[in-house]
């Protein structure tokens, strides 16, 4: 199981990720209606889930 992190932009976030150390287990896809989600392991193996969500609203940042 992976919890997702809520971005705003999904690709700047696996950029940044990666320059950090983790590694692209999945890249960016598109899940539909704008959604898009990425899977990428920290340096210690662990799963770290993002997505990019417009449908979250105005909080969201």
């Amino acid at each position: 199981m992976v919890a997702y992190w809520g971005v705003a932009d999904v690709e700047r976030a696996v950029r940044d990720l990666v320059g950090r150390g983790a590694v692209v287990h999945a890249d960016v896809q598109d899940v539909g209606e704008w959604i898009r989600v990425a899977t990428l392991l920290d340096p210690f193996g662990n799963p770290i889930g993002i997505i990019e969500n417009p449908h979250f609203g105005a909080g969201h940042p």
